[in-house]
């Protein structure tokens, strides 16, 4: 019986929308690796043609005699051949780099329709007239509730779409070519742990033989996998015990082109190369193996994640049913595609060759990997799990990806060569490592605040003072998003106010669990008012930032009953001043009111909201706001009597 999601993607190919069938076949084929029909389809969409030649190779190790197969990797060989010879040139003095075949994108032509499968030449749409393959036509819009990110057109006027964000770094003057940058490799992200960035890489078939190597670079094969080994119960130490057995390679080409942009990476840097680094190139199915293991061994857990989800729900900034375990996979990773990991020195780079976009990739990585050689981000609290409160961690990651991606900027303009260019103009990127469905604007927001803002911080560092300058942060990390946002904060070692979070326990009473007791800070904050999953909650772009703006500390904490399944949410904040606080506290009663339509309450103080049992307040006081979240009024006054001053 043939698979659904294989008459899915033949369907796709045959209406000429191959780019939608490319993730439906690579995550067919992850789970199913001896699929011929899945191999034979995923070459017909792939644009670059040495991988087209690698999914009908395996074709015909699975079946030697599926005729189709063999006579298009005959022609497909027979086009690099010539290709090959055409390109036949004394080398450039510009890049010592490798250059592979330019990407091409695979004919379509009339004819095509009988290298189908069988089962897939049934009462499907014809197929486009000979000649290049259409542009993709535009997904169908699935159906939308009002947690998902709304079309572009749907939007309040003023907002900008969640998957741009680009507003902080056009406020403070970021050099236009890094900006620029970022926009052509299409930098969007999602993660709230550890690493997150994004991806420049499309969907892309794992190669047929493991890519040669030497050295200390090794490739894992497509099929390797490592035993996972679950645990509930978080590890105090950072330091996981690794079952990873990569297969090494003698051939040392690409041993070498990593070799040299390391020394340009550390001329970029000023900072000289203290140890060695184990790289990797790994095919994408390999990938969340990889992340998996990691997390779990260094504390992490599918229950946690759990837990997660339901604080960020509570908050309003999640849909209740969104994957917040895949996730946290994707914060281990730069999805640029690749990731490094400061706690096992190990730098991966993701595909199944190593040109232009993997060079760009690398040398993001490998700054990394230098960074933490002097430095020792490994040892900031942060990496694989946040050891502090959440709002210090991501300002460290903003510092540490910051860092990397400006290193990559300059990397970019200096040394890369004109097949690097190319290669990444013809790249369109993903929006994470693995896919997710429907992330919320929260999450792709959050995911791009250390590159974005980071790349700001550590640009306006570096103009002080150029390298010198951002080193000195490592000495003296920051403290709180609001000093990403506000260098000159950062400068004036402007810290976060210490406020209160009183034990509730007894006033709840048994049954109820603590999930977390953390900082938002003033990018959450930010978001929380105009990111969240309700989109009719949410405020206008220029009022949400104005009303987080001067902030000056905050402190929540979550309880959840297992047996009921209701939250208990109490969070204070403190601003700079009284109309800080007041420009906030008019802010989140407009956000509330709109989150809890027409379900306002008569309270004796604060402005109260009640449906669905639960029951919502906020209070102002001097320079403080208090907002909590119960099943009803009773709890909630209990819970303010416990918050001096409201």
């Amino acid at each position: 019986m043939v698979a659904d999601e294989l008459k899915q993607a033949a369907s796709l190919i045959r209406a000429g929308r191959g780019g939608e069938a490319r993730p439906i076949l690579a995550r067919f084929l992850q789970a199913n690796p001896t699929s011929e029909d899945g191999w034979l389809l995923l070459s017909m969409v792939l644009r670059d043609r040495q991988q087209r030649i690698d999914c009908l190779q395996r074709v015909l190790r699975l079946n030697p005699g599926n005729g189709v197969a063999r006579e298009r990797l005959a022609g497909l060989q027979a086009r690099a051949a010539e290709a090959s010879a055409k390109a036949e040139a004394p080398p450039t003095p510009v890049s010592a780099f490798t250059q592979e075949p330019a990407q091409e994108k695979p004919p379509v032509s009339a004819q095509e329709d009988e290298d189908l499968p069988a089962w897939a030449t049934g009462a499907l749409p014809p197929w486009p007239s000979a000649g290049p393959a259409a542009p993709a036509a535009a997904p169908a819009t699935p159906a939308r509730d009002r947690y998902a990110e709304p079309p572009a057109q749907a939007r309040p006027p003023g907002r900008p779409p969640a998957a741009v964000a680009a507003k902080p770094a056009a406020r403070r003057g970021v050099s236009p070519i890094l900006i620029g940058l970022l926009v052509l490799v299409g930098l969007v992200a999602v993660g709230v742990l550890g690493f997150v960035g994004v991806s420049l890489l499309t969907t892309i078939a794992p190669p047929a033989a493991p890519l040669p190597t030497a050295g200390q670079v090794q490739v894992l094969p497509p099929s390797w996998t490592p035993t996972l080994t679950p645990t509930d119960t978080p590890i105090p130490t950072l330091t996981p015990t690794p079952t990873l057995t990569p297969l090494p390679s003698p051939e040392p080409t690409m041993a070498a082109v990593m070799q040299r942009i390391q020394i340009e990476v550390s001329d970029i840097r000023g900072l000289e190369s203290k140890g060695q680094v184990t790289d990797y190139v790994v095919a994408r199915p390999a990938v969340r193996p990889i992340l998996e293991e990691n997390f779990l061994a260094n504390g992490g857990s599918r229950e946690q994640m759990e837990d997660e989800s339901r604080v960020l729900s509570a908050l309003g900034l999640v849909k209740p049913t969104y994957d917040m375990y895949t996730n946290a996979l994707n914060g281990l990773t730069d999805s640029l595609g690749g990731f490094y990991f400061p706690w096992s020195k190990e730098l991966y780079v993701i595909g199944g060759r190593f040109g232009g976009v993997e060079h760009f990739i690398y040398s993001h990585e490998y700054a990394h990997a230098l960074v933490d050689q002097h430095f020792d981000i490994g040892g900031a609290g942060v990496y694989p799990l946040c050891l502090s409160n959440a709002d210090r961690c991501q300002a460290i990651q903003a510092l540490v990806e910051g860092d990397a991606t400006l290193v990559m900027g300059l990397w970019l303009r200096q040394y890369a060569g004109p097949k690097d260019y190319q290669d990444i103009e013809n790249y369109v990127a993903p929006q994470s490592t693995l896919p997710e469905q429907y992330p919320p604007p929260y999450a792709i927001l959050d995911g791009q605040f250390a590159y974005l803002a980071g790349l700001e911080f550590v640009q306006a560092l570096h103009d002080r003072g150029n390298w010198p300058e951002v080193n000195k942060a490592y000495a003296r990390w920051p403290e709180s998003t609001e000093q990403i946002l506000h260098p000159e904060k950062y400068r004036a070692a402007e810290a976060p106010q210490v406020l209160p979070a009183p034990s509730l326990e007894d006033v709840l009473g048994g049954g109820w669990r603590k999930l977390a007791e953390d900082t938002l800070g003033e990018w959450t904050t930010y978001l929380l008012l105009g990111y969240g999953a309700d989109q009719d909650a949410m405020l206008e772009d220029d009022v949400a930032l104005a009303a987080a703006r001067g902030w000056g500390g905050d402190r929540y904490q979550m309880y959840y009953h297992d047996g009921t399944s209701q939250s208990v949410l109490a969070a204070v904040w403190g601003w700079d001043s009284a109309r800080d606080a007041t420009g906030f506290h008019a802010a989140m009663t407009d956000h509330l009111a709109a989150r809890f339509r027409d379900a306002d309450i008569t309270a004796t103080t604060g402005t109260c909201w009640e449906i669905n049992q639960q029951t919502s307040c906020v209070y102002l006081a001097g320079t403080r706001v208090l907002w909590i979240l119960a099943p009803d009024v009773e709890t909630v006054v209990a819970i303010r009597d416990r918050y001096p001053g409201f």
